[in-house]
């Protein structure tokens, strides 16, 4: 139920923040982002140039849903796990399913 919710919730604002947009920057401004990576790259190096281009793909709102959805997901499953080896442990778990109570 909750994975449903947050597919959702991601899906919705995946939706709202693609038609929120504007102008981006090159947009109005062509050549700035190659002028941006260039004095990215002179300040802070190679490494630093990776990192800043790294946030901005963790910026977009695709990026940002396949997140959220992927980090539910983890925890869904970590959930599942955790009740199975509790139900497990107390004897309420039957490993086999031919055998007949």
């Amino acid at each position: 139920m909750a994975l449903a919710l947050v597919v959702v919730v991601a899906s919705a604002r995946y939706v709202s923040q693609t038609r929120a947009t504007g102008p981006s920057m090159e947009d109005l401004m062509p050549g700035s982002e190659a002028a941006r990576a260039r004095e990215v790259s002179i300040l802070i190096g190679p490494f630093g140039e990776s990192m800043v281009e790294g946030w901005r793909f963790v910026q977009q709102p695709g990026s940002q849903a396949a997140i959220l959805i992927g980090l539910t997901a983890a925890a869904a499953l970590f959930c599942f796990r955790i009740a199975t080896l509790i139900e497990r442990h107390a004897g309420l778990h039957d490993d086999d399913p031919g055998k007949l109570s």
